[in-house]
């Protein structure tokens, strides 16, 4: 009975000090169109994990990425930049499928950044 109680010590001070990592999120970028134009807009987004991506000249309603994971904490960033003078973009950044950060872009020529860490 000793002996077993000291191997379930053993095991314990053993396996009970293993530090668990932190899990991946797992980010996505949204844009959406809302205008009645249909606007040339470029997206660039970037992550500690990926780095930088651009998407240039896209004149689509909406785009969406791929899912990309990424460590807790790790800088997230999301910009479109379009030159048209009218246009209306909403612009979303998803963290394990719930949003995160939302912002609406309504004329006239700019650009706008959803930057952090989730």
């Amino acid at each position: 009975m000793l002996r077993i109680a000291a191997i379930s010590v053993f095991i314990l001070l053993l396996f009970g000090n293993c530090h668990k990592e932190d899990p991946d999120h797992k980010i996505s970028y949204g844009v959406k169109e809302t205008s009645m134009d249909s606007p040339t807009f470029s997206i660039s987004y970037t992550s500690d994990k990926s780095g930088a991506t651009t998407i240039g000249s896209s004149s689509s309603a909406s785009w969406e990425s791929g899912t990309i994971e990424l460590k807790r904490e790790q800088f997230i960033s999301l910009k479109v930049d379009c030159n048209a003078p009218l246009f209306d973009f909403v612009l979303s950044v998803y963290v394990d499928g719930h949003l995160w950060d939302r912002k609406e872009m309504h004329n006239p020529t700019s650009s706008m950044t959803i930057s952090g860490k989730p």
